[in-house]
């Protein structure tokens, strides 16, 4: 075979992926799409006088393991001031992950309400990981939120871009 028959076939043959690829993208499920974390699992606070709430919405089709849940409160030099134990946590569902085998998982949206009992606690950073049905798992998220108080009373609660504190 000549150089340029063979040269000739590989431009067929790519030519070929790309059209099988483009036809198979467009079968409904061949694909899977998958969200971004920011859309898959989204942490707000919430304040009400001296009480936050951390509200996780959870997606259709993803899932939060309960072990990554870690919730920590830290005053402004960075000692950590509290942490809400696993028992604390909502009632989580139990499934068959095909990776990690029985697992706790939030498969809905959860609340849980923060221990801040005072205005030492100015710092919350939140962890947590999950993945989608499709089996894309998401990497580790890590945030941190400034409580911000006047006397006993929560003023108001910040997403940081950074920890703010090493």
């Amino acid at each position: 075979m000549s150089y340029r028959l063979k040269h000739h076939n590989v431009i067929i043959l790519f030519m070929l992926m790309g059209f099988f690829h483009s036809a198979l993208a467009t079968l409904p499920g061949a694909l899977p799409k998958v969200l971004p974390v920011e859309q898959a699992f989204i942490l707000t606070l919430a304040h009400e006088d001296s009480r936050v709430k951390a509200d996780i919405t959870i997606a259709p089709d993803c899932y939060l393991y309960q072990k990554s849940l870690q919730i920590n409160g830290f005053n402004k030099s960075g000692k950590k001031i509290f942490s809400v134990p696993a028992a604390q946590l909502p009632q989580a569902k139990i499934i068959s992950d095909p990776y990690f085998g029985e697992q706790a998982v939030y498969d809905e949206s959860i609340t849980i309400t923060l221990p801040i009992a005072s205005r030492l606690e100015k710092f919350v950073h939140i962890e947590y990981q999950g993945c989608a049905t499709s089996g894309f798992c998401y990497p580790p998220v890590s945030q941190w939120f400034e409580i911000e108080m006047r006397g006993n009373k929560i003023i108001d609660t910040h997403l940081l871009t950074q920890a703010p504190f090493q």
